[in-house]
């Protein structure tokens, strides 16, 4: 039985939520690689392969001597001109949110326009920030829902005053708002091709309950229309839905507990050849089944994905996934809210994704006859 190993984005997630938080301020010193280690029980590589993410992403700078120091700023209006001020608001946990957020800024600030930053845990702190950020007058807002159809009462609100809004990465089916988003359903079925193409058959589909989210509920229309696209019958207990994904956002041994269980059903299920998981984080709870039944990826288990899980030593793709264009996103979104708030209607633009292969496609292995 495989060692249980804490994923090292387990620590970059509690990290970058205290930059956010507040808790780090500018100038403040991240724990070390070492206190890092034996806080969480983990390698010093793992720690480091953590503050490397927290330093790609551009919240920490690092050096030797120095260490690594927190550089991440809530930015505020210049000379409290909220004219020039858009409000970027998304879930605290959301970790395609950040990639989105860094190109976002950089189009917003060739715009002469600045950000206020407000994270939510739940609706109820989504419709709070929406009403919070209307009060202190921002031009407009760029809004990363929370996981669901985001219906909510503040959002409505926004698109019947016409209030300039985009929505990113998600859409609301049958609501004229503003939007930018993946095509989800064509790079779902693209990457998916792969695992088909390799000659896999019995392809097990892995999301979580995706409650009205449009992205997720995309992809596995996409994953449906592959499998119909090559002939292959739908087998409704090949699509797993992890109730409880927000648990792998936790420490050990709490997501370690999740993994176990689709491990359990992966034992139960030795038909299955290959995984596409919805999304990167899926992926790796995968892969750790995997490593937990001791089977070797991609030589008797295939995975692909949506959007990249890079190796946190070479930072190079653990798997082949669809990836989304999100500097495209980012720079898309700040021109849509721009046209708003010039006057002009709300419109939404769709983006294709671009297939990445990497070394976790092969051909089938039978766990039928070889388990």
């Amino acid at each position: 039985m495989a060692k249980k190993n804490t994923s090292y984005r387990v620590i970059y997630d509690q990290l970058r939520r205290h930059i956010f938080s507040g808790h780090y301020r500018p100038g403040d010193k991240l724990p070390t690689e070492m206190e890092l280690a034996t806080t969480f029980g983990v390698s010093r590589a793992t720690g480091g392969a953590a503050l490397k993410a927290l330093e790609h992403e551009g919240l920490v700078s690092r050096s030797p001597r120095s260490g690594t120091i927190v550089t991440h700023r809530i930015l505020a209006s210049q000379n409290g001109n909220n004219q020039r001020l858009i409000a970027w608001i998304q879930p605290i946990n959301d970790l395609y949110a950040s990639e989105l957020l860094r190109a976002c800024q950089h189009a917003a600030h060739e715009a002469g326009y600045s950000f206020l930053f407000q994270l939510t845990d739940d609706t109820i702190t989504e419709e709070k920030a929406i009403q919070q950020v209307r009060a202190i007058g921002v031009s407009g807002i760029m809004l990363f829902p929370r996981d669901g159809k985001s219906y909510n009462i503040e959002v409505l609100r926004l698109i019947v005053d016409k209030f300039p809004l985009v929505l990113l990465d998600r859409y609301l089916r049958g609501v004229d708002c503003g939007a930018v988003y993946s095509d989800n359903v064509n790079g779902a079925r693209d990457v998916i091709r792969e695992l088909i193409n390799a000659g896999h058959r019995n392809i097990c589909a892995v999301s979580y309950n995706t409650q009205g989210t449009t992205s997720i509920e995309d992809r596995l229309e996409g994953y449906t229309l592959a499998l119909t696209d090559a002939g292959i019958a739908i087998d409704r207990s090949h699509i797993y839905i992890e109730e409880q994904y927000h648990l792998l956002y936790q420490n050990e041994p709490v997501s370690q507990s999740l993994v176990e269980q689709f491990a359990e059903y992966l034992r139960n299920k030795p038909e299955i050849t290959s995984i596409f998981a919805t999304n990167g984080l899926l992926a790796e709870m995968a892969m750790r089944a995997a490593l937990y039944l001791e089977l070797a990826v991609p030589e008797q288990l295939s995975i692909v994905c949506i959007d990249a899980v890079m190796s946190p030593l070479q930072l190079t793709p653990l798997f082949t996934y669809g990836g989304q264009q999100t500097q495209k996103i980012g720079e898309t979104g700040i021109e849509l809210l721009l046209e708003q708030i010039a006057g002009s209607p709300p419109r939404q633009v769709v983006l294709p994704m671009k297939v990445v292969s990497s070394n976790s496609v092969m051909p089938p292995y039978d766990r039928t006859t070889n388990a």
